[in-house]
């Protein structure tokens, strides 16, 4: 009964604590929506921005315009690359290329020691970030080299999702 009483408690605390709708609220824009998303994918700043204007995006971002076709909904799809890196090794890793009618929207990368299985390998990253087609970015990059003396694997993932770009 302790445990009901607690949850029940609990439960009411939760419901006090969220916010409520206020009278003159704003209501959130209806659209058209697009992505700024930044090409320099370095902190702080964030990797993307839902914006409301084709002309919001600043000079480090390109633009995504969710509104090539209104009908369907915005998906996002991940598709990661794995290479192996040896003590003190280079690597040089670029995730699959993006499927034809769609860009990246962010990426990144994680490298595991194999030695020691479940510990991240220490690395020194030079570069982690878009590739580009033209003005398009298609895939995502990244190149470092080890700083452990175990051997490691790194994986470079990419987001890819429906639309078209502008490099501003």
């Amino acid at each position: 009964m302790k445990k009901l009483t607690g949850l029940l408690v609990l439960s009411a605390a939760l419901l006090f604590a969220l916010p409520t709708p206020r009278a003159g609220a704003v209501t959130p824009p209806a659209g058209p929506f697009f992505l700024c998303v930044n090409t320099t994918a370095k902190p702080p700043l964030p990797n993307a921005r839902v914006v409301t204007s084709m002309t919001a995006c600043l000079p480090f971002e390109f633009l995504v315009d969710l509104n090539t076709n209104p009908t369907v909904s915005l998906s996002a799809a991940l598709s990661c690359a794995s290479s192996s890196v040896g003590p003190g090794g280079n690597f040089n890793q670029q995730s699959p290329t993006c499927p034809a009618g769609d860009i990246v929207l962010t990426g990144g990368y994680s490298c595991t020691d194999t030695d020691n299985p479940g510990n991240l390998l220490p690395v020194t990253v030079s570069e982690n970030t878009f590739v580009f087609s033209g003005t398009t970015p298609v895939a995502w990059q990244t190149v470092g080299f080890s700083t452990s003396e175990d051997h490691g694997s790194c994986q470079v993932c990419v987001t890819c999702v429906p639309g078209t770009s502008t490099l501003f």
